[in-house]
C-alpha cells in the first residue's frame, strides 16, 4: 500500500503464482516527479514535446507487442487523456533513431490518476535494443496537463530522452536530447511502462505476457511506417509516490483468472472482472490506519487473501508554533509541515476557539489582547478538498505590555504569493537581525534571470515584486522558475510558475 498526495492510498499487486506478466516491465520504482509529454490542442502546438526510454528484445526472441501500460497522472486539470499516440524507434548508437512504427489515436483507457493503458494492433520487434514514446493527446483547456512519471535509481538501461521541437518553454532542447542534459539536477533518469505481448524463442515456443482482451478500443488506431523522426512538451513536476507491492498467495494458475477483490478494513472496496488490472487508488481518506487485503477472483470461487499490508494516513500539522510579544501585539509564527503538498491555508485557535480562518501565511498578528492574560495558540493546516490537520504544538504567552518593533524570531524565505502568477507575484523573507541580503530569480536551465535584492537590510519582515521581467526589462516566458535568497550563513531556494 502507498500513501499519495497525504491522503490518497495506492495499493497494487503481482498476479497470482508469480507467472510472467510482461514483456518488459519498468515499473517498480516510480518517482515523485514526472515529464510532460503532450500533445496539445493547436494554439498550443508550440508546447508540444516527447519523451522515450528504451527496451531490449533478448536474443533469439521475437516479440509481438499489443498493449503498452504507462504510469502517469495529472496537473492543471483532472483529464481525460482519451488517446493517445504511441512510437517506435529504431536504436541509433545508445539514442533514439528512426521511426519505425507511430499509432495515432490509440484509445488510452486512462484511470482516474491519468494512468493509461493503450492497446494497439500486433506489432514485432526481433532481437535488439528499441526505443518507446508515449505521447498523451489532450487539450490543456479542457484536461489540463498529463505527466509521464519517471522511475527513480538504480537506471534501467539507457537514460529516456526528450524533445520540445516548437521549444515552447524556451529550453532549447528542440530534438532528442538526453535527460541529464534537460534535467540536470533530477536523479531519476528513466520513465515508467510496461509492455505486453507475446514472445516466441528459438524453439518456436510462444508465450502470452498480459491479457489482451483486458481493454476494448474505443477507436482504431492509425498506424503508419515510416523512417522519419516526430516529435512533437516537458515541465518536471511533483506526485508523491512511495512504491510497496502486494504479493498474491501461490495458487494454481491453470484455472481461469477472472479479476480481483480489494478488502479494506474487512469491506470489499473494489471488485474488478480485469485481470490486467493490478493497482488501486483509494481516495480522500481520513486521517487513520486502514489494511488491505488482496483476493484473487476464478472461475470457480475467490482466493485466499494475500497478507495484509497496511498504510497509515496522516494530515500533518504545523511545526514549531511560537508566540512573541511585539507592543502590546502578540506575534504568532510557524513552519509548514514537512512532506506536506496541496496547503490551502491554515486556521489559527486562541485558548481551542477559531480565531483566525483562512491564513494564508505562515504569521498571524493577534491584535485584541489583555494586559496580564495569559494565551495558548494553536494552528492547524487546511488542505486542498477541506481536509484539516490535527493541532499545532502550544504557543503559550503572557501579555506584558512591552514595546518593540515586529522582529522575526528566525530569518527565512517564506514564499511567494500568487503561485502560478501572470505577471507579478510577491516574494514574502523575514530577518531576524541585519544581514547581507541577496534575493535572485533563476530559470529553470539554471541561468540568472535576475537579481532582485542585493544590499544590507534590517531585521524585520520585508516583501519584494518580481514582475516578470529579466535584468534587462525583457517580459519571460512562461515556465518554471527558482528564487534563492542568502542572508548571512541562510540560504533558501524556492520555485515559482509564469504561466500565461
Amino acid at each position: 500500500a502507498v500513501l499519495q498526495d497525504y491522503n490518497d492510498v495506492f495499493v497494487s499487486w503481482e498476479p497470482p503464482g508469480g507467472a510472467p506478466v510482461a514483456l518488459w516491465n519498468q515499473m517498480d520504482n516510480p518517482s515523485t516527479a514526472g515529464i510532460s509529454a503532450q500533445d496539445f490542442e493547436t494554439s498550443y502546438n508550440q508546447y508540444d514535446a516527447m519523451g522515450a526510454d528504451d527496451f531490449i528484445v533478448p536474443a533469439g526472441e521475437t516479440w509481438s507487442v499489443f498493449e503498452i501500460d504507462i504510469l502517469s497522472f495529472y496537473s492543471d486539470g483532472g483529464g481525460p487523456c482519451d488517446l493517445a499516440n504511441v512510437r517506435f524507434y529504431a536504436d541509433n548508437g545508445g539514442t533514439p533513431g528512426d521511426l519505425l512504427h507511430e499509432f495515432l489515436d490509440v484509445a488510452a483507457n486512462p484511470d482516474e490518476t491519468g494512468n493509461l493503458f493503450c492497446t494497439i494492433p500486433d506489432t514485432e520487434f526481433t532481437e535488439g535494443t528499441y526505443w518507446l514514446s508515449v505521447q498523451g493527446r489532450m487539450d490543456y483547456g479542457t484536461g489540463g496537463q498529463w505527466y509521464w512519471t519517471r522511475q527513480m535509481a538504480p537506471a534501467i538501461e539507457s537514460e529516456f530522452y526528450w524533445q520540445n521541437p516548437g521549444d515552447g518553454f524556451e529550453t532549447g532542447f528542440t530534438t532528442w536530447s538526453i535527460a541529464s542534459a534537460v534535467w540536470p539536477a533530477e536523479p531519476d533518469i528513466n520513465l515508467s511502462f510496461v509492455i505486453y505481448g507475446t514472445t516466441t524463442n528459438e524453439d518456436g515456443v510462444t508465450t502470452v505476457y498480459g491479457n489482451r482482451n483486458g481493454f476494448v478500443s474505443s477507436k482504431a488506431a492509425k498506424h503508419v511506417t515510416h523512417n522519419q523522426r516526430q516529435g512533437k512538451l516537458s515541465i518536471p513536476n511533483l506526485s508523491a509516490v512511495n512504491e510497496a507491492y502486494i504479493q498474491e498467495p501461490q495458487e494454481n494458475t491453470s484455472r481461469s483468472l477472472l479479476g480481483y477483490k480489494i478488502y479494506r478494513n474487512g469491506s470489499v472496496i473494489y471488485d474488478s472482472l480485469d485481470p490486467l488490472t493490478v493497482t488501486y487508488l483509494d481516495v480522500a481518506l481520513d486521517a487513520g490506519v486502514y489494511e488491505y487485503e488482496i483476493v484473487a477472483v476464478y472461475d470457480e470461487g475467490d482466493s485466499d487473501p494475500a497478507p495484509a499490508v497496511s498504510a497509515t494516513v496522516l494530515l500533518p500539522a504545523p511545526l514549531n508554533a511560537a508566540a512573541s510579544m511585539q507592543g502590546t501585539n502578540v506575534f504568532v509564527t510557524w513552519s509548514s509541515p514537512a512532506e506536506a503538498r496541496d496547503i490551502d491555508s491554515y486556521n489559527v485557535y486562541r485558548d481551542g476557539v477559531l480565531y483566525s480562518e483562512e491564513v494564508s501565511s505562515t504569521f498571524f498578528i493577534d491584535l485584541a489582547t489583555t494586559a496580564g492574560a495569559t494565551y495558548i495558540y494553536n494552528i492547524t493546516t487546511l488542505y486542498d478538498g477541506g481536509w484539516e490537520s490535527e493541532y499545532s504544538n502550544d504557543a503559550e504567552i503572557t501579555i506584558t505590555g512591552a514595546g518593540g518593533e515586529l522582529i522575526p524570531l528566525v530569518t527565512e524565505l517564506e514564499g511567494n504569493f500568487p503561485n502560478p502568477f501572470n505577471p507579478t507575484t510577491t516574494i514574502k523573507f523575514g530577518l531576524n537581525e541585519p544581514a547581507l541580503v541577496t534575493l535572485e530569480v533563476y530559470n529553470i536551465r539554471g541561468e540568472k534571470v535576475r537579481t532582485l535584492v542585493n544590499s544590507e537590510l534590517e531585521a524585520k519582515y520585508h516583501t519584494v515584486h518580481w514582475n516578470g521581467e529579466d535584468g534587462s526589462g525583457k517580459n519571460v516566458s512562461s515556465g518554471v522558475y527558482f528564487y534563492k535568497m542568502k542572508a548571512g550563513k541562510y540560504t533558501s531556494t524556492k520555485k515559482m510558475i509564469m504561466m500565461k
